[in-house]
């Protein structure tokens, strides 16, 4: 049996591993001396596309498991504190919008929602708030 990653995934991790050489590896002991983690690192891995969420023809799209696994054990070796902190952003904030949206995407297919009930304001209000904050405060 082949247990071999296959070539996408391959060579995601090999880029990955360029970005954690990057913009991780030299502000690591900046980041735990100050106990928290630089927002810009969230935005250049959104930017990147590594959270595994891709638009894809006007609808979310998840990114394959196996590819996320690989991923979180890199960043893993290098900081387990950033490891979780990314995983964190992945699993409780995107992930939730990412559950939101299809939800929302498919009962607007299926039944028509009143425009007062389509976009809950306190949604968009947590996640504004999320994306004011200068760091994570994750170690």
């Amino acid at each position: 049996m082949d247990f071999s990653l296959p070539a996408g995934v391959s060579t995601d991790l090999i880029q990955y591993r360029e970005v954690i050489n990057t913009h991780v590896k030299p502000r690591l002991s900046a980041w735990n001396k100050n106990r928290e983690i630089a927002r810009d690192l969230f935005q250049t891995l959104g930017a990147g596309g590594w959270y595994g969420l891709k638009a894809s023809n006007g609808d979310l799209a998840r990114g394959s498991a196996l590819r996320e696994a690989v991923l979180a054990e890199e960043i893993s070796k290098t900081s387990p504190g950033v490891a979780v902190a990314i995983l964190a952003h992945i699993d409780l904030g995107l992930s939730g919008l990412y559950h939101l949206y299809c939800i929302k995407s498919l009962r607007r297919a299926l039944v028509p929602i009143p425009p007062n009930l389509q976009s809950p304001p306190f949604l968009s209000h947590l996640y504004e708030k999320s994306l004011e904050a200068e760091t994570s405060g994750c170690y």
